[in-house]
């Protein structure tokens, strides 16, 4: 694992990197180009599935930030090997980010996902418009709006998440698509009106101004988070 300046995390872990996608702002696949990685193809290494145990100190881990862990591509047996890796440091805070929500449908279907994973939270990165998010009853959902690149369905994402993150475009691509501060603004009145924490990127800090939030759900009071869980789902946590 590696200490990370992500703003919303500790650590990246990458026991799978690679991803077949080929999004032109891709930060991974740029650095995989820089370091003569070829062309970003998946690879698992059975070397760092056990990496979050030298950490003590409970952490919140991005998963996978070199790579697309749940594209239809990747066998099961290596995403059961992550999910086994993260079972063996349970202190820490997991999170995933997938383009591919269906395929933890799939995973829960199949036992992979379950309610016992209070853990992890499972991501689905949008950029714009009507994209399919992942909605989990019993699980810690999150999405992530980066980079945004035009307005997006914000009602449903302030159903469906329990955390969401935001973000401009950054390095060479910073500028292509600038953010108008009306997409933000449609994302977080939705969210707070439900209770859900919305964190912005320092990319949007110039942006918004005195409404610039950074909010992590696990700092709000758990009594709040039960009320607001239950206004979402009819169910308490």
């Amino acid at each position: 694992m590696n200490k990370t300046d992500i703003e919303w995390c500790d650590y990246t872990w990458n026991p799978v990197t690679g991803c077949k996608y080929g999004c032109r702002y891709c930060y991974a696949i740029k650095n995989a180009r820089r370091f003569n990685k070829g062309c970003f193809e998946p690879k698992a290494y059975t070397r760092r599935m056990y990496q979050p145990q030298r950490v003590k100190q409970a952490s919140t881990v991005f998963v996978c930030s070199m790579g697309e862990l749940f594209g239809d591509w990747v066998p099961y047996e290596w995403i059961k090997a992550v999910f086994e890796g993260c079972s063996t440091a349970p202190q820490h805070r997991y999170i995933f980010l997938t383009k591919n929500p269906e395929r933890y449908i799939d995973l829960y279907t199949r036992g992979l996902i379950s309610q016992r994973m209070n853990n992890c939270w499972f991501g689905t990165t949008i950029t714009e418009g009507n994209q399919a998010i992942w909605y989990g009853a019993f699980n810690n959902n999150l999405v992530c709006i980066e980079p945004i690149h035009g307005p997006v369905p914000s009602e449903n994402i302030s159903v469906c998440a329990d955390w969401v993150i935001i973000g401009a475009e950054t390095g060479n691509d910073k500028d292509k698509v600038i953010p108008e501060r009306a997409w933000i603004e449609d994302i977080v009145e939705p969210c707070k009106r439900r209770g859900v924490p919305v964190f912005m990127k320092n990319s949007l800090r110039k942006l918004m101004g005195s409404d610039f939030l950074q909010e992590f759900p696990w700092e709000h009071d758990s009594k709040e988070a039960d009320k607001n869980f239950f206004k979402r789902t009819g169910t308490r946590q």
